[in-house]
């Protein structure tokens, strides 16, 4: 009997000790949730911050499809990006040039210097950064790197579906201390996203890419 009372009375301090683990852990779930909500509202809430920027630059590029560097230059100091946008560590205007328009290009943006492509190599097509401000000790993409071809391609993928698409790419960006969030939002002509993949295809004048802190 008294091995009964003691099962029972192990099995009641069990039982209660197992309401309160579960109460603790929907109470734990619960602050999670709350708190992730409240992450998420937060992210939400920055990246409409930084899409406000990214449609300023769209309608920029879209009334001038070809600014200068100092144009461009100009623009950011215009709207002050960099200091209303501390997250914002660059931001850049880049564009797709075939093959055949490739020397031309060159000549373009590199009039009294050699223009190499890297990687190197014959390709359908090369994306390039025509524009571009950034932080102080931020690296900025020299003229001739192809976006599409650096890394394992992902950028150009991504890219690529975004023109098709209409829609932003977002992909991670990691370095040697922390991971940064980099957009390519389309461009097209007019300032107005075609409705179909082939449209979209022919009106497409590039990419405006944010690099930020997230």
């Amino acid at each position: 009997m008294c091995s009964l009372v003691v099962f029972a009375g192990s099995a009641g301090s069990f039982m209660a000790a197992r309401t309160v683990a579960n109460q603790d852990a929907d109470t734990s779930r619960g602050q999670f949730q709350t708190a992730a909500g409240q992450i998420a509202a937060t992210l939400q809430l920055a990246i409409q911050h930084e899409e406000d920027l990214i449609y300023s630059a769209a309608g920029f590029v879209a009334g001038n499809p070809h600014p200068s560097m100092a144009a461009f230059k100009k623009w950011g100091d215009a709207v002050q990006a960099l200091q209303r946008y501390p997250e914002l560590l660059g931001l850049g205007q880049a564009v797709i040039v075939s093959r055949a328009h490739l020397a031309a290009y060159a000549a373009q943006v590199s009039p009294n210097k050699a223009f190499k492509v890297f990687p190197a190599g014959k390709r359908p097509y090369y994306c390039f950064q025509a524009n571009g401000i950034s932080r102080k000790g931020v690296s900025v993409w020299a003229k001739g790197v192809d976006l599409c071809a650096v890394g394992d391609g992902s950028t150009g993928r991504l890219g690529l579906a975004a023109r098709d698409s209409g829609e932003a790419a977002y992909l991670p960006l990691p370095t040697a201390t922390e991971t940064l969030l980099v957009v390519l939002t389309p461009l097209y002509k007019n300032g107005a996203t075609p409705t179909t993949v082939r449209a979209r295809r022919a009106a497409f004048l590039g990419w405006v890419g944010t690099e930020v802190r997230p």
